[in-house]
């Protein structure tokens, strides 16, 4: 039984905008679901409709077998046993941190509504901050807080809007990944919007790509990562080259026909080697253990690739690539050259 389907989901805004078109997607119970897009790509959207807060233009959306949304009725968020984390907390501030923690648990006698609120207060590494404000907290804080309120309904799925979004770079790995370990060992269904690639690569069991509200390719994570689609959603997952088959060619002799009309590959797979493309070292840039290198080659390309020693800029070198690390992409899926994510 899927946790979460849609089928055929549309969501058209005044003015004609249409944010979601025709997403066809199925969550597993205790799998967690990234979904990664450039902003404005419809990735809140799709997740405020399956939370019921946006109702379809057209299509359905079903919650562990029981509909709950289609273009003519709507469940009420309330009804529909989910959790949501926002980007932004959204706590009340004139309340303190326990009751933020107990507002969705109204319904539970006093008692274990308190031993629930403490549970999940520990859960999130916050269990002596209860009487505090919310104003007295700092940002990594208030998201712990924020993610122990949509918890303790014990919902059987949680929704995630971008939730690192506010915090600093060592804050947000940290936090990403203390909510990705807890969401396992409750084997709680997740469904986590990001625009941030690292992060589905970190905490996904698979991610769905979204393009101007299309579904354009979903897998495992390093599958997209190694074997994209398009240009766009190799993008998406960190930097990468893109060749003509004429220039793949010389990367890669061994690549059999070169039938493709363009080439993907990432900076991990070149290497400056005694043969390959001829070209001339543009720049280069340090990054802890290795450095980046860009070369224009002189077809005209330019490509990216990793060494450990920095080259002189203006050097000549060649690039060599296996042909297993060149990916193809037709001319549709084709969009640039390369272009850092």
């Amino acid at each position: 039984m899927p946790a979460v389907t849609t089928q055929g989901l549309v969501k058209r805004f005044r003015g004609g905008v249409v944010a979601v078109d025709g997403v066809n997607l199925t969550v597993e119970p205790g799998e967690i679901l990234a979904l990664v897009g450039a902003s404005g790509c419809g990735k809140s959207t799709l997740l405020r409709l399956v939370a019921g807060l946006e109702t379809p233009t057209d299509g359905r959306v079903s919650l562990f077998d029981r509909p709950v949304a289609d273009r003519t009725h709507s469940v009420p968020p309330e009804a529909r046993g989910v959790g949501m984390v926002f980007q932004e907390h959204a706590l009340f501030p004139h309340l303190r941190v326990a009751a933020n923690v107990a507002f969705g648990l109204r319904d539970l006698p006093a008692s274990e509504r308190a031993q629930r609120v403490e549970e999940s207060l520990e859960r999130v590494g916050l269990p002596q901050l209860g009487g505090r404000y919310i104003h007295e907290l700092s940002g990594g804080q208030r998201q712990r807080v924020a993610l122990a309120r949509a918890l303790a309904p014990e919902p059987r799925l949680l929704l995630l809007d971008e939730p690192m979004s506010s915090l600093d770079e060592r804050l947000r790995g940290t936090l990403r990944d203390d909510i990705a370990s807890l969401l396992r060992a409750r084997q709680t269904t997740a469904v986590w919007v990001t625009h941030r690639a690292e992060d589905a690569l970190a905490v996904a069991d698979r991610a769905a790509v979204l393009e101007a509200g299309r579904l354009v390719q979903l897998g495992r994570a390093d599958e997209l990562y190694r074997r994209p689609a398009s240009a766009y959603v190799a993008r998406l997952f960190g930097e990468v080259s893109q060749v003509e088959s004429a220039t793949a060619a010389l990367l890669a002799p061994d690549l059999e026909g070169a039938s493709a009309a363009h080439y993907l590959v990432r900076p991990e797979s070149l290497r400056l080697a005694s043969d390959g493309a001829p070209g001339t070292v543009a720049h280069s840039r340090y990054r802890g253990g290795s450095w980046r290198v860009e070369v224009s080659l002189d077809d005209g390309s330019r490509v990216l690739a990793d060494c450990g020693v920095a080259p002189v800029t203006g050097a000549r070198v060649h690039v060599r690539a296996s042909a297993d690390d060149l990916h193809p992409v037709e001319a549709g899926q084709a969009q640039g050259g390369s272009d850092p994510a």
